[in-house]
Parts: structure tokens; sequence; C-alpha cells
């Protein structure tokens, strides 16, 4: 510790104070438990103790029990040591000089400390505007080769820069212990597979002195490796991975107490490649190492960050504007990582709406000095398969969370030590939802340190559960702590929340407005709030109140109250038959109607049956439904609301969590809701204001408008069933409600209201008219209601009833409107929801003939199954098959439920369900030669159904290729899509059994794998693990080759003829599998007719095509014979007279 002069005096200046003498090695162990705080004073030396007369001893504890280290909140438990720094100038050489002391002083009232930690609290605007210097975001995205990359220049990344060359990095978790620097060094390589650098390596000095040294993981520990190569004088280490797609790590020491002193920096295995061929290519300056920081400091790399500004823009933006799945980002994929919000109210997981498969990563690497606590309040708003994961030295400590609209806390207990802490934010291949990122609001990390040198407000701390802050006074509403630590009443017209330090907090009320009172209604007698017409009203103001009534104010309390009035109103189609209960109104219909039912709900005087309020505070505690911060029904009966637009609230009131309004349903029949509401300011909606059903953002949901004074429309699609809809509006205590991300939009009044709610089909709904009941659909049987045909039953509509699918057809799903005709190969019998396979199966004619071969579909079954059968077992059972990248999940001609435990119970069934991709590729476990933290973790599986219905079955006999082929329709991500699954014939298998004992025998010592292995058919490859193009695959096994029959068998001769004859076995014509026995084996006299029956047909072969060949040539000359003459003719010669005379051309005919 030293005093260094401020910039507007000087210590040369004569009769200057002398400087205190500087405080060397004073040890970092200084406890100083919450409440107090670590200070450095300087005082004269005569007034100071002797040295380390009153140092506490170095705890290892909870700060919690520090608190007796010192006997006085002041007392010094460190000076200097006596002589050594000399006097200032300027006469001064006669005063004493001062010496700092350190002491544990109790922190002023009003404000606490952690005893040691960090704390960043989104409630007061702590987050620093760049990620805080102890942690560390990038993120990663899959390209368009399948292979996952880092993120674009945008993000935040610590690189290593040899030459044109960067790759991106992970620094070792003891680099933060040694000086930050920017690094320019020669790279060299050990590129001897014996050189580990698991050795002594001084033998190598010369070459490594001075230069960074890259060198590939493995046989021995980090710290190994890195004390080796310092030795030989080097400067830095550059590792990377020996696995394939093994991703990074980051180096830890095994040894904490005896550190390293060179600096290590992690890349992965391909990124190494590419450095070594670099350096084999390239020499001088080109095989300069740039190293920008050797802390991997967010201060120094967070400079190509992105602005968190452009980033609200982009949550602005409209969803269905957003690419839906991975396949529609090509050319514009990437990835964005961690940022701080522009009020730094919290911390996000990056804009990533507009991109798909992505994981966006934020690490901390600490080192406690004593056991500890990490702490932390998040939510999540993503779609259901995307969300945020915890991890804590590479175990996860909360599975991944798609949706957790209010803040959650979560608390983990951590031994002293290194420990790292990673929150990962994944999206997977489609579908965006909600603001589709995670928030941390709050984050305190207690044991990282033994004091703290500053200490905090109180203000809110003890109501947000802070460590250390239960030492500070609390105040009721409207009372302030005083600088004596009492409590102390506001001045009159002003008022404060709960736990106000200082009389500044103390804020002047507004004038009571018509939004501070509250109607209730009650009936003069009894229950309810209505008899025999009549209901008392009164009205009050809500609570807390925060305006000043006796300023000249909007309003005041009525002089009579309660007042004896008529009830309220009914809801449309209502009426009060007895003057107490409104009960719906349900029509009379003729044979073949029904009463269309609607539940309209726009008279808001009182709460209605089925509405329930909830308020869930910041800290995730419940609070009162009644108080301001939650749903209330307008004054005007118009609406119910939320928010400081619609109820005067303000700053300093009491508007802290969410607010919800939930709206319970049993629809008879699927429907629509419709709500017309106002958001304001309209960018407030799909952030502070939202509509869930059943806990989730509907997928389904159509937002129109905003209308005529902001007005929107909101419709929701409901299957039948019981459902609860949701309106949900989150605000914080900061910046009043929170709508935005910016400051400009949270100082606006901001709020919600429902004006008109309307649900179709709800049971308790009212109707006006009849009508005929849809297709799939039949008049209830006290004709009251419309219901959805079961499963096995159709009806066309218009009044007529559900009647059972005939045989040969079926009807698999509930509600339709007619039964589907059996396929070739399956069966069905009267009101069958599925149509299910034949016995034996083969290909018919046109006229019913059979053709071809006959299938055994029971053995295939049995086979698929592993030697069961669906007959065995209560429910139909999934068979898992690998097919290159995908697994699915699959029962050929059974439909049964999704492989997960939360789907047992669901009466969705699908023959073909597929497990969606893996999480990122990771690097394996490191084991005890080892040593780092891995960044990526297997994401949750999930599932979905993509062969609902099996539509036919067919027989595929082309050359080679035999088999039988099932056809199953059904969606994939909302779209239709066919799977086809080939049970091949395995001809190599099939024609080794030679008889069925030996496939017996098979059977007994080949057991079968719990994994079955498939591959695609040709030329239907899919373009990535995720998309939805139809499937088309196959898998080979003995059991899907075809019966054997009587007379198909051949008998051929085996080996060498031997005293009891010639051998003979019969063999298939074809591939086959059980069926008709082969005939048995038989001996044959050798050299007998059968023996030379292959040698006399050969003769006889070859003597039948020299025949053909010679009548032809015989049918050519006579054809031809007539144009194969000349005419007689004399050719004169120069011999004289003589005449020569040329004969025909040509032969006889007789030839």
């Amino acid at each position: 510790f030293a005093f260094a002069p401020s910039d507007v005096c000087s210590a040369k200046v004569k009769d200057s104070a002398i400087p205190p003498r500087p405080l060397l090695a004073a040890p970092c162990e200084i406890p100083c438990g919450s409440g107090k705080h670590l200070v450095a004073f300087a005082s004269s030396s005569s007034s100071s103790s002797s040295p380390s007369s009153s140092l506490p001893a170095s705890s290892s504890s909870s700060s919690s029990s520090s608190s007796s280290s010192s006997s006085s909140s002041s007392s010094p438990i460190l000076d200097a040591p006596s002589g050594g720094a000399g006097s200032s100038s300027g006469g001064a050489s006669d005063k004493a000089i001062p010496q700092i002391q350190l002491a544990c002083k109790d922190c002023e009232v009003g404000r606490f400390s952690l005893g040691g930690g960090i704390l960043y609290d989104g409630n007061v605007g702590d987050w620093p505007k760049t990620i805080p210097g102890r942690m560390s975001t990038f993120c990663f995205y899959r390209g368009a080769d399948y292979t996952w990359k880092p993120g674009s220049s945008q993000e935040a990344r610590c690189m290593l820069h040899l030459g044109n060359t960067s790759v991106e990095t992970r620094a070792g978790t003891w680099n933060k212990f040694l000086t930050d620097d920017v690094l320019s060094l020669s790279l060299v390589a050990l590129e001897d597979p014996n050189e580990l650098a698991c050795s002594d390596l001084t033998s190598l000095g010369n070459l490594l002195r001075g230069k960074a040294v890259l060198v590939i993981r493995g046989a021995c520990t980090f710290q190994i490796k890195t004390e080796h190569i310092a030795a030989t004088g080097a400067k830095a280490v550059v590792l990377y991975n020996n696995v394939a797609d093994g991703g990074y790590f980051f180096p830890a020491p095994t040894d904490e107490d005896h550190l390293p002193q060179l600096p290590i920096f992690m890349v992965t295995k391909e990124d190494g490649e590419v450095l070594l061929e670099h350096l084999k290519n390239e020499t001088g300056s080109s095989a300069q190492l740039r190293i920008p920081t050797t802390h991997c400091s967010s201060a120094l790399i967070h400079q190509d960050t992105f602005s968190s500004a452009a980033l609200t823009a982009n949550l602005s933006s409209n969803i269905s504007r957003l690419p839906q799945n991975w396949e529609e980002t090509e050319g514009t994929r990437g990835c964005s990582p961690w940022s701080t919000d522009d009020a730094q109210g919290f911390l996000h997981s990056g804009d990533n709406r507009h991109y798909h498969w992505v994981y966006s990563l934020l690490t901390m690497n600490l080192r406690f000095v004593r056991d500890g606590h990490v702490r932390f309040r998040y939510s999540v708003d993503a779609e259901t398969y995307d969300g945020l994961k915890f991890l804590v030295d590479q175990a996860e400590r909360i599975p991944q969370a798609p949706q957790a609209e209010r803040y959650t806390d979560f608390n983990i207990s951590l031994e002293k030590g290194s420990h790292s802490l990673t929150w990962v934010y994944s999206k997977d291949y489609s579908n965006t939802a909600g603001e589709d990122r995670a928030r941390l609001q709050f984050l305190e990390v207690v044991g990282t340190d033994f004091s703290d040198e500053d200490c905090r407000s109180c203000a809110g701390a003890l109501e947000r559960g802070i460590y250390g802050a239960e030492a500070c006074p609390t105040c009721s509403r409207d009372h302030y702590v005083s600088g004596n630590g009492t409590c102390r009443p506001c001045p009159p017209g002003r008022g404060s929340a709960a736990g106000a330090v200082g009389v500044e907090a103390c804020l002047q009320l507004r004038p009571c407005h018509v939004f501070d009172q509250k109607v209730e209604y009650k009936a003069p007698t009894g229950k309810g709030y209505c008899v025999k017409n009549m209901t008392n009203k009164t009205v009050s103001w809500r609570l807390p109140k925060v305006c000043d009534e006796s300023s000249p104010g909007l309003v005041s309390l009525p002089q009579e109250s309660p007042q004896l009035v008529p009830c309220p109103p009914c809801q449309p189609n209502f009426v009060r038959l007895d003057g107490a209960v409104c009960v719906p109104v349900l029509r009379t219909c003729p044979h073949g109607f029904y009463p269309k039912r609607y539940l309209i709900l726009n008279r808001w005087e009182v709460w209605e049956p089925g509405l329930t309020r909830q308020v869930v505070r910041i800290d995730g505690s419940q609070g009162s439904p009644n108080q301001r911060a939650s749903w209330h029904l307008s004054p005007d009966a118009s609406s119910v609301m939320v928010g400081s637009a619609f109820l005067g609230l303000d700053e300093s009131e009491d508007g802290t969590g969410i607010a919800l309004l939930h709206v319970d349903v049993d629809l008879l029949d699927e429907g629509f809701a419709t709500v017309f509401f106002q958001a304001s300011p309209l960018e407030s909606w799909g952030k502070a204001g939202q509509i869930l059903l059943d806990g989730r953002n509907p997928s389904n949901m159509a937002i129109s408008g905003p209308l005529s004074g902001a007005l929107r429309t909101a419709e929701i699609w409901m299957p039948v069933g019981a459902h609860r809809i949701t309106f949900s509006w989150r605000s914080t205590d900061r910046h009043g409600d929170e709508v935005a991300d910016s400051l400009e939009e949270k100082a606006s009044l901001s709020g919600m209201r429902i004006l008109n709610l309307t649900i179709e089909n709800a049971a308790n709904g009212s109707s006006s008219n009849c009508t005929y009941c849809p297709p799939g659909h039949e008049v209830s049987a006290n004709g009251k209601a419309c219901l959805r045909c079961q499963a096995g039953r159709s009806s066309p509509g218009g009044g007529a009833s559900c009647d059972a699918c005939p045989s040969g057809f079926a009807a698999a799903l509930e509600g339709s409107a007619e039964c589907s005709r059996c396929g070739a190969g399956l069966r069905s019998s009267q009101g069958s929801a599925r149509c299910k396979p034949v016995d034996h199966f083969s290909q018919r004619s046109f006229v019913g003939a059979r053709e071809g071969p006959i299938f055994d579909l029971q053995a295939i079954s049995k086979a698929w199954l592993g030697g069961a059968t669906d007959e065995d077992e209560r429910e139909p059972r999934l068979r898992m098959l690998r097919v290159e990248d995908r697994l699915l999940y699959i029962n050929p001609f059974a439909a049964a439920v999704g492989p997960t435990s939360n789907l047992a119970g669901s009466p969705m069934r699908a023959y073909v369900w597929e497990r969606m991709p893996a999480a990122p590729p990771q690097g394996p476990d490191a084991g005890a030669l080892d040593t780092g933290v891995c960044e990526a973790t297997n994401s949750l599986a999930s599932y979905r159904g993509v062969g609902d219905v099996l539509r036919s079955l067919e027989v595929v006999h082309e050359g080679d290729l035999l088999g039988v082929r099932a056809n199953y329709t059904g969606q994939c991500e909302g779209a239709p899509r066919t799977t086809s699954l080939l049970l091949r014939c395995d001809i190599q298998d099939a024609s080794s059994a030679l008889s069925n004992q030996w496939s017996s025998l098979l059977d007994r010592f080949l057991p079968q794998s719990e994994v079955l292995h498939g591959s695609y058919l040709p030329g239907h490859h899919p373009l990535s693990s995720r998309s939805c193009e139809d499937l088309h695959i196959e898998w080979q096994d003995r059991a899907a080759c075809p019966l054997c029959e009587e007379g198909e068998f051949l008998p051929v001769a085996v080996g060498d003829c031997s005293t009891l004859g010639q051998r003979f076995a019969y063999f298939p014509k074809r591939p086959c599998a059980n069926g008709a026995r082969s005939p048995a084996d038989e001996y044959r006299p050798c050299g007998s007719f059968w023996t030379q029956t292959p040698v006399i047909l050969s003769i006889l072969a070859a003597i039948v095509v020299v025949s053909c060949a010679l009548g032809y040539v015989l049918v050519l000359r006579r054809r031809y014979a007539q144009y194969m003459r000349l005419d007689e003719s004399e050719e004169k010669t120069d011999q004289g007279d003589q005449v020569v005379v040329a004969d025909q051309i040509g032969a006889s005919s007789s030839v």
C-alpha cells in the first residue's frame, strides 16, 4: 500500500505534509467479515501500534466468523515497518513520518459488505457496460459444412495471430495471476511425436529460449508441460488438442500452491494443425505470434463487440420476419455472445433471434480462498427446445430451462479451490419464441477474497436477500433509516419504500387519482356479492397508499361507503335467474343441431369465476394479488389493467415483479380465444407484456394491429380440453416498468389492459344460436354440445352421428371426417383406430392372385424387437435405429408412445420417432493426466413423431434388392412428411444359412444389439440432421427374407466323390428364411449320369450353337444368290487374238 499525491498538490512544496511510508508485503489473508471492510489510513508513528501486533490469523472459514478478528471496529491490524523511507523535501525532516495502517472498519449505517466477494445487482444498475473482467463470453454456431465454428468477428473473442492466420484460444486459469501483457514472439513447434514436453527439455534451450512453443496435448498434465517448457527460457505455451472436434479446455494447474510462471493458451486440434502448416510454409515476420492479452481480458478484446443498442433494436423486430430454421439462415449464419443491457440492469445471452444452431457461453474461472457460495437470479424466454444451462466444474447444475418467465434464484455452496462457472444458452435447428435469450439480473459470489474494500448501500438489499445485508436496519414503508440507525417517518407529503436509507429516499407524493381507488362488491347478507339483485359497493384506497390525499387532488373517497346499489350486470348472454348468480343462457336446438358456446368477458366490475391473479416478486417470492403491481379492474369497468400507464404508478411505488392474470377454461371442442388488448408503449409488447397458453408462448398465436387507439387483436387456437390463458406483465423497481432495454423507453409510463376476451366452445360459455356439428363431430346425447368422434369412428358432419369404421378401414385420429382404407398388406376389424399388418404378406395381382415371394411379418417384427413380439408386452415397444447422424426410434408395425418418460402418458403415438440433434462436439474426459474445463455439454434430448400412420406395405424385388417396404405418413415442423422403411433381406446372411438348423444356431450365438444400424437409400440423403425432407431408409436382416417354399431348392454337388459317392446338398433358388425345410442331403454314385450332367449339357449346347450358325449362313446365301452372279463378257488382252472368257463369279447353288 502507498499514498500518492493528488493532481492538485505537490509534496515538493514547502511545508507539505510528509507522505506516509509505503507498506510493503502486506499479506492478502486479512479477513474482514460481513458488515466490515478493509481500510488503509495514515497515522503518526508514535500512535501506531507495534507491527503486526493485532494482525488476525489467516482464515479459510466463512467471513461471518471474522468479526472477532479486531477488538475495535477501526483498530489498526498492520503497520509499516520502522525505518526505511526517508522524509519529504521542504525542510520537513524533523517531522514524524506517518505510517500506513490497515484496519477492519464497520460499514456506515445503511451500508453493508459481503466480507470478500463479487456482487452485481441489476436492481441498482451496477452491471458494467462491458462484460466484467472476471468473465469471458464467446459463442459458436453450425456452419454450412455442419461443423461448429466460433462466432463472427462481431463477437468478443480471445485470439492468437500468426501472420495472416488468426485462431480462437482459451487462456489458462493461472494466466490471471501473471501480468496481462501484449506479446509478440516467434513461434516454434515441438513436432517430434516423442517431444510432448513431459520430460526435461533443457537440451532444446537454444531453440526455445525467448519464444512461444506449440505443443500437442497428452501424456502429462498442463502444468508439467508448462514447467518443462519454462525451464528452457521460453515465454509462452500454445497447446493444441489431440482429439478431432474436441473443442477447447481451460488449462488448469494441479498444484495451486506452486503456479507456473508462463502463460498457456489452448486451441483446437484443427487450429493447431493450421498453425503447424503455417510454420512449415512461412519464416521471418510471418512466423511471429501476436497475443493481444495474456488474460484474455474483455477490456482489451471487447472493442470489436457489437453495440448493445443495435442488439436492442433487433429485439423489437417482428418474429414472423425472422428465419424460422437453420436452412433459411444460409449466408447469414453466426451467433451473438453475452452482453449487458444499456440500463445495466441485467446481463443477457445476446441477440440470437435470427440465428439457429447456436451456443452462447458465459464463463467465470474463480479461485476461492475459503469456502463460499454462488447465488444468481436468472430468467429464460425461449421456445421449447432452446434454453439455459448452468455448469460448475463441467457438472450440470441447472438442466436446460426453456422457460423461466419470472426471475428464479439459484444458490450453490463451493469449497475452497479453483472452480469454473459456465452459463450456456443454446438454440436448436429451428423456431424462435419470445425474447429468445436468458438474463442474469443478479450475481453474488462469496469466498473469492478475504475482505471487501468498500461497502454497499442497504437500499433494497435485505429484500433481495443479499448476503451480509441481514445486518442492515429495516424500516417500514414511508419511514427511513437515520444516521444513528433509528427509523423515522418521512416528512408530510412524502413517502418511501420499505428499507429506505436517509431522508433523501423519501420522495414527494403525487395527488390521488381515480386509479388509486378500488371498488369492491359484497352481498348485504350471506355469501357472494349479490342478493336479490342488490349489493354493497365499497370504495377504498389501494394499498399500499402512494398518493397524498391532503394535497389538491383529482379524487377523494365518497362520504358514504358502503352504498347499497344494484348488482353489476352479467357478462353477455348471462342472466341472474335467482337475483344472485349469473348463469349462461343455453338455447334448445332441434335434432342434429347443437348450441354453439362462447364465453365473452367485456364487463369488468367484478372478478368472474375462473379468473385468478398472481404476483411474483423479482426475488421469486409470492406477492399479494391486491398490491399495486397486480392486475386491477378499471374504475369505469371497461377493462382489466396493469402498469403505470393505467394505474398511475411511479418509481417510488412497489411496481416490482411479474403480474399474472390467469383465465382457466375447459373447451368442449377445439376453438379460438380472441383478445382485444392494448400495450403501452407499443414496444412493450412481447417484452414486458405477453400472452401465454398453458405456461408457454403459443406457437399458433396470430397478432394483428395496432388498430385504432393502439389496440391489438390476438387470436390463439386451442385444442379440446382444459387450458390456462395467462396475461403476463413484467416490471422492475428501478426505472418504472420494464418495457425495453434502453433508459429512454423505460422512463415513460407503460402498462397493459384487456378490453374483451372471447373464448369459443368454452364449457362455461353461453349460446345464442344453433348450428350443425362440423365434420368429425357429433351432437352429444343431451344435445348441448358438439363432441369429437373417437379414434376408429368418423362423421361427415351436417348432423350425422359418428359411425364405426368398417372392416378394412381405420381412423387413427380423433375428430376424423372419414375412415381411411387400409393399404396393401394391412387389415382391420370394424371400429379399428389403426390398420395392422397381415401375418404373411406377398404382392397380389389385379385379380388377387399371389405374385412373388411370401414374407413373414411376425418374424420380422420379432427380429426387430430382439426376440420379443408386441403380443408379449402390454405396451408396444420402440427400438433405436441409428442412421448415420440421426437417431430414430421405430416399431415397424405397431404405434407406440415416445421414448421419453414425460411422454409415457401422452395419447400421441407414432411408428417412427426422431431424436433431435445432439449438442456440439466436445473433448473427451481428460482423465487423471489432464486438467481443464470443457466448454460444451450435451443438450437435453428431445423427440418428435414423424411417422404417425402406417399407410401401406409393398414387396420390393429389383435385382439383388429384396424385401418389404413400410410406408408411413406424418408431420415434421408442421409440414406433411413421408417416411419409408425398407426391411431388406440380408443376402449374405441368408445365403450363408445352409439350412434352418444353421439359422437357429446363429440365433443362439449372435445376440441382438440394443441399437440397430440402418442406412439411407441411394439418392435420399437429407440435407442436415434436423431437416424435414421425406425419409427413405433401410435395415437389413435375415428375418426380412421371404419364406422358403417347396420346389424352390436345387441340388448342388458338394466336395469330391468318396466311397459313399457324390454328396448333393439343396440350396434355395433365391435368398429365403424359415418356411419350407430344404430336402436332406443325399449321395449319388460317382460318374453317374447325374455327375456328368453338366458336361453333357455343355457339349449339347455347343453343338446346337454351331448348327444354328451354319443354317443361318445357308439361308443368307439362298436369299441373296441372284445378286451374286455376273454376266459373261469378253476381255481382249495384249496377247494376240486370244480371247479370255471370264467364268461366272460365284459359287454354285449346290454348295
